[in-house]
């Protein structure tokens, strides 16, 4: 079992054998929202750091990407309508950024505010979810679906991203009663 400081997590996919299916009376798609929203709603926290040999202030927290991954397409291939209704019934942090149909394509999704999370807070992290709204979905070509897919990871990890905020160390040991020693 490998354990990973919720402050590390960059991205949560979800991965299934088609885009169409269920799991038990949620559509796929609506069950990897649920998964996303469970790693984007996880306590995180940001701390000080140094830099250069400056001190720094704590970063604004990162946004956590989610996705869905799959290997075919059962809805059609003729058109993207039963995967649009089913992506856009998604919101606030169940809210997907992008996927992988192997066999029909890859997606991307525009979203408005665009605006980056600027304060080193919680508040402004859930606000940016809260208030997101789906402004409209890019499908690759089916022969491009690996390569759009990985370059749209890749771009949004280092130029969305970027390093993830110093760990807040005191707040797991204060989940255990502990406290750290603040000075060198």
């Amino acid at each position: 079992m490998r354990y990973i400081p919720a402050e590390g997590v960059y991205a949560v996919f979800e991965v299934k054998p088609d885009i169409k299916g269920n799991v038990g009376n949620k559509s796929y798609i609506a069950y990897a929202g649920e998964k996303i929203e469970s790693v984007r709603v996880l306590k995180r926290g940001a701390a000080s750091y140094i830099n250069s040999g400056k001190k720094q202030e704590p970063r604004p927290l990162t946004k956590i990407i989610g996705g869905i991954l799959c290997n075919c397409n059962g809805f059609s291939h003729k058109n993207n309508a039963s995967i649009i209704s089913n992506l856009k019934k998604l919101d606030n942090f169940k809210s997907i950024d992008l996927g992988c149909i192997a066999d029909y394509g890859s997606f991307y999704i525009d979203y408005y505010p665009k605006e980056e999370i600027t304060e080193a807070d919680v508040e402004p992290y859930y606000k940016f979810y809260r208030n997101r709204e789906l402004l409209s979905i890019h499908f690759s070509k089916p022969d491009h679906s690996l390569v759009t897919f990985v370059i749209q990871l890749t771009r949004y990890l280092q130029q969305a991203i970027g390093t993830i905020p110093a760990i807040n160390l005191n707040n797991y040991l204060a989940a255990i009663g502990e406290k750290l020693d603040d000075e060198l």
